[in-house]
């Protein structure tokens, strides 16, 4: 994952060339730390990372250092809120996905895809939803929100923001 929950410990993996003797990663702020690299190949790493409970809430830069260099800048989030993992098929409004309220949910989307989430709203209460995926800078790479009522109604939708670029963002008052 690109992120995870303030006091948890998560798994996550790095890709490359050439990372089968990884020895370590280097965080710049403090909050996260390396617990252990489970697994080491030459294109893969996966390490267990805890968050810090007090750890900054936003990105923090990370880089994996291996006997033969060190690599290259990346990206880790850190947030308020559990983390849900996106499961498939969730494409069609018949099979999305139930997400509580105050989730973050990490997931890939491949070209064209369309994923589908459901979440129970209540009237007069804001509903916020954020996507961070051109911000990633992993890919050219322009989401768009669409929130619908339980009819398929549109209630609110957005491409491209001011401040978040291709990256969307909507908050309204559920009807």
């Amino acid at each position: 994952p690109a992120g995870a929950q303030r006091g948890t410990t998560v798994e996550i993996t790095l890709r490359g060339d050439r990372l089968a003797d990884a020895q370590e990663i280097f965080f710049y702020a403090p909050g996260l730390s390396l617990e252990k690299i489970v697994s080491a190949k030459d294109k893969e790493v996966k390490a267990l990372v805890a968050v810090a409970p007090d750890c900054r809430l936003g990105e923090h830069a990370l880089r994996l250092r291996t006997a033969g260099g060190i690599s290259a800048l990346r990206l880790f989030y850190v947030g308020p809120f559990p983390t849900l993992e996106e499961k498939e098929p969730n494409n069609e409004s018949a099979k999305a996905q139930p997400v509580a309220l105050n989730t973050t949910v990490h997931g890939t989307i491949g070209n064209e895809d369309i994923d589908f989430f459901s979440v129970e709203a209540k009237k007069d209460r804001r509903l916020s939803v954020e996507i961070e995926g051109a911000r990633l800078g992993r890919t050219m790479f322009d989401p768009v929100i669409t929130v619908q009522d339980a009819t398929g109604r549109t209630v609110a939708s957005s491409d491209d923001t001011p401040l978040l670029g291709h990256d969307g963002y909507v908050s309204f008052l559920a009807p």
